[in-house]
């Protein structure tokens, strides 16, 4: 008896310890976990380890060691996009730090060549621009670039980046180096011929 009443206290502290945890979160600041068909709206890898759809494919694709983590990544691109799409300048900065916090997970845990790394630096890179941390921002946008240097999002979104900061300058340099390392890439020379016309 004495040893069913324990496993019962248990049970029951540990769900309340969970309701509080949720109640707690909630006062701080907005969901940042995505639900139903929100999780359909991100990459199909967060309905594959979120819902289990096809989830045997993914963690074959990106490694067993990665993909038991990439629930995380997928946590900091929503939080990310519903920051974005946020009005108040509260509950954005929230989002904003959730998703900073998520992205430093997956770069803390995952394996040194796990190829969605550089969506990992691109996206947090687009963060820190949105907290108008400018120096961090510019440092991951490198990073993505080092890590993987035929990537054309990387220049696109580092031109990007330089376009916000109406810096043309920089950003037709950016492209100008990504088409020196992928000459024939499609997006990276419409971008920059779209720039040139905007600079003209």
């Amino acid at each position: 008896m004495k040893n069913k009443l324990g496993v019962f206290w248990i049970i029951t502290v540990s769900a309340l310890g969970l309701l509080l945890a949720s109640v707690n979160a909630s006062a701080q600041g907005p969901r940042f976990i995505p639900e139903g068909r929100e999780i359909d709206l991100l990459p199909p890898y967060c309905a594959a380890k979120m819902k289990d759809v096809n989830s045997s494919y993914w963690q074959e694709k990106l490694g067993p060691k990665n993909f038991v983590h990439i629930h995380h990544l997928c946590f900091a691109l929503y939080a990310k996009n519903k920051a974005i799409s946020t009005f108040d300048k509260k509950d954005r900065q929230y989002l904003l730090q959730r998703a900073i916090g998520n992205f430093e997970y997956i770069e803390s845990h995952v394996e040194p060549d796990f190829i969605l790394l550089v969506i990992v630096y691109i996206e947090k890179a687009d963060v820190y621009r949105l907290l108008d941390m400018y120096a961090k921002a510019e440092e991951y946008y490198l990073k993505a670039i080092r890590f993987n240097p035929d990537y054309a999002k990387a220049y696109a979104s580092y031109s990007q980046y330089f376009v916000y900061r109406n810096d043309y300058a920089k950003a037709e340099e950016v492209l100008m180096n990504g088409l020196k390392m992928i000459p024939d890439s499609r997006s990276l020379n419409r971008r920059l011929k779209r720039l040139k016309k905007k600079i003209k």
